[in-house]
């Protein structure tokens, strides 16, 4: 059974941010990294899962839509930016593997060149869709000024009363609980709870950081298999969505039907976009970062 990916909201998507109608535009994906506790589920970015979603953007490229007014309106994509959040796991990897931080991120490295290995036949149907891609792995999507933007976000955190430390430690709270199950259940840990938290808060914050770094990419859209994580959408809100606005747009996946029998073997574009049935995309409802 294949999978399908859909845009949920894409209509609406469409309508709401002028532009981007048809015009070439460029598209930012973020891929996460599995986590070792997730290691009995699917990836939801890689293999099958991934191979939907490079057809979900050669079908958004063939839809069009009419507004109230019955002009016609379409995303054009004509670039996509796949950034590997492969170096932000090694807050976690240094626990979860019992391993220094040197360590922790080779090992996170290694995730990310596992992912490009692993979905390379994906990556090259893009091009071969008449899309062209680029990947960038997390040391290399921060800039020389990413310890400064790191800075601003710390000092976010420690304002008082501060509406983002309160989103940055609900979020704590809930990647503790996993990370400390999973510690317990696997081996006698050396660290503490206290090592926990301090990882923890450091993956949050460094990921809210990069929010500056995804505005230097000067992309029309965002997308993920999920909402937008919310320290990130705070940072970018807040510093960067009036100079920078970056509409986001959640994808989600259904199970398809078997393969039909128009996706030929000789085609390699076909062959790595195979299991992708001519249906509808289901509409559902879009999140924005400027909401």
């Amino acid at each position: 059974m294949a999978k399908i990916a859909y845009f949920k909201g894409l209509e609406q998507f469409i309508l709401e941010n002028s532009l981007i109608k048809n015009k070439p535009i460029k598209i930012v994906i973020g891929i996460s990294m599995q986590s070792p506790h997730q290691i009995s589920n699917e990836h939801k970015q890689s293999g099958d899962s991934f191979r939907a979603f490079v057809d979900l953007l050669r079908k958004t490229n063939e839809q069009c839509i009419r507004d109230e007014n019955n002009n016609e309106s379409a995303i054009r994509i004509s670039e996509l930016i796949v950034v590997i959040t492969d170096g932000l796991h090694r807050h976690n990897l240094r626990l979860y593997k019992n391993v220094s931080t040197t360590e922790a991120e080779s090992e996170a490295a290694g995730l990310g060149q596992k992912w490009v290995a692993d979905n390379r036949q994906f990556l090259e149907a893009i091009g071969q869709c008449g899309i062209s891609y680029k990947v960038i792995h997390w040391e290399e999507l921060k800039s020389v000024a990413f310890n400064r933007y790191l800075q601003i976000v710390e000092e976010e955190y420690e304002k008082p009363n501060s509406e983002f430390r309160s989103i940055i430690d609900n979020l704590t709270q809930t990647h503790l609980e996993k990370l400390v199950n999973f510690l317990l259940e696997t081996r006698d840990s050396s660290f503490t709870q206290e090592d926990c938290v301090s990882a923890t808060r450091k993956y949050l914050l460094e990921e809210a950081a990069s929010a500056f770094e995804f505005a230097s990419l000067k992309a029309d859209g965002m997308t993920y298999p999920g909402p937008c994580s919310p320290g990130f959408k705070y940072i970018y809100d807040t510093y960067l969505s009036e100079s920078n606005p970056l509409p986001f747009i959640e994808y989600g996946m259904r199970g398809g039907k078997k393969l039909p029998s128009f996706w030929k073997e000789e085609s390699p574009v076909e062959n790595a976009l195979s299991g992708m049935p001519d249906e509808e995309f289901l509409i559902h409802h879009t999140s924005n970062f400027s909401n």
